[in-house]
């Protein structure tokens, strides 16, 4: 079937970046899906909020949320959203006019009316946000990085009234789970255990560590690490403001890896290794919560050198995986147990522009396309 374009925009200074999708999981509320992303109001400014999109079936058609609610602050960015058993979550970052960023969440039934939820974390200096739902208990837990590159944990076990740590009863929210910490990333097993993930830059190489929680996020315990002596993006490309570029590219990257859950045990882990001038796929599985590893790379093809493969994202409810290639967007499926990984169906052939943040087909304003179709 077609490609479906979820937003789009003719105005170059509303592009979009930093897209995040979420499925609703209850399967007596239909076919939820809430989409978000970073939406500029002047590109040339770098002014920006965060905008959603919602569809009631499953992908077909898709409806403009109502605005996000800004509360004070002047800007939104690095949108997370996570399902649990009543609510979709949206947590980000936002900006006063006095600078400083600082951890914010938002809930709706259904992605059309955003409403704030009680503050979480009072400090500056927040980046890089990320949250997972359980469908089974309600939930939410939140990652970030703190303005000292420490790793920072929340959750939420009310639906969002109040935000607590880490422990046993109401402890205080942003609880330090680690130093040196970049892109953590966190997702719920089918078991309930939480597992965590982050970059950890070394002297000369950077590892991908791991943390667990067997029992609802009260404590955690360090696990094997799913991969070493990974080579990100930042140890061997050029920079352009601080952040590498792909050759003869202009829009900035960062190696994000990704996680996710199969079956009540299993724990998926991707990232992407830059060895030999190309960046390339890797991934981690482990049937049982992290305390073995199986790894290698995504793919064996002879890919084009001029092809770098960037930011994977896994999910397996819905036994589909993806990664960004800087040539084309194209959706993986995972075997059903988990045991490889294999390319079943192509997304999109539109040509990614690495000078502007569009995901879209158009090269000009913004534009998320999806296409829901079925494994062939």
């Amino acid at each position: 079937m077609a490609n479906i374009q979820v937003t789009h925009d003719t105005d170059p200074n509303n592009a979009r970046s930093e897209s995040s999708i979420a499925i609703n999981p209850n399967p007596n509320k239909g076919l939820q899906i809430v989409a978000a992303s970073k939406k500029f109001r002047d590109i040339h400014n770098y002014d920006f909020t965060i905008a959603t999109e919602y569809s009631p079936d499953g992908g077909f058609t898709w409806f403009s949320s109502d605005e996000v609610p800004l509360m004070g602050f002047t800007s939104l960015a690095d949108p997370s959203l996570a399902w649990n058993d009543q609510n979709v979550f949206l947590v980000g970052v936002a900006a006063s006019a006095q600078g400083g960023w600082r951890v914010v969440a938002y809930k709706s039934t259904d992605g059309k009316a955003w409403t704030a939820t009680s503050p979480i974390d009072s400090s500056d200096g927040a980046d890089q946000p990320w949250a997972a739902g359980d469908f089974i208990n309600g939930r939410v837990y939140i990652v970030w990085v703190d303005g000292s590159s420490d790793l920072r944990f929340a959750q939420t076990k009310n639906n969002g009234l109040t935000w607590v740590g880490a422990g046993a009863g109401d402890t205080p929210a942003g609880t330090l789970l680690a130093n040196a910490c970049l892109a953590p990333k966190v997702a719920v097993g089918g078991n309930g255990h939480i597992y965590i993930i982050w970059i950890s830059p070394g002297a000369t190489s950077d590892e991908i560590k791991m943390k667990v929680s067997t029992d609802g996020g009260d404590t955690f315990h360090t696990a094997i690490s799913p991969a070493t002596d990974v080579d990100t993006l930042g140890r061997s490309l050029p920079e352009v403001h601080g952040f590498p570029v792909f050759p003869g590219g202009k829009f900035r990257f960062v190696s994000t890896p990704t996680v996710c859950r199969f079956g009540q045990t299993g724990v998926a882990v991707a990232w992407n290794h830059f060895q030999k001038g190309v960046s390339r796929i890797y991934y981690a599985l482990s049937p049982h919560g992290g305390t073995t590893w199986t790894t290698g790379p995504l793919l064996t093809d002879a890919f084009p050198v001029t092809f770098q493969h960037f930011h994977p994202q896994i999910v397996t409810d819905r036994k589909f995986c993806n990664w960004r290639r800087l040539q084309a967007l194209q959706l993986l499926a995972c075997t059903p147990r988990m045991q490889r990984l294999q390319v079943v169906l192509l997304v999109s052939r539109i040509a990614l522009d690495p000078s502007n943040g569009n995901l879209g087909a158009q090269s000009n304003g913004d534009g998320i396309p999806v296409r829901r179709a079925a494994q062939r």
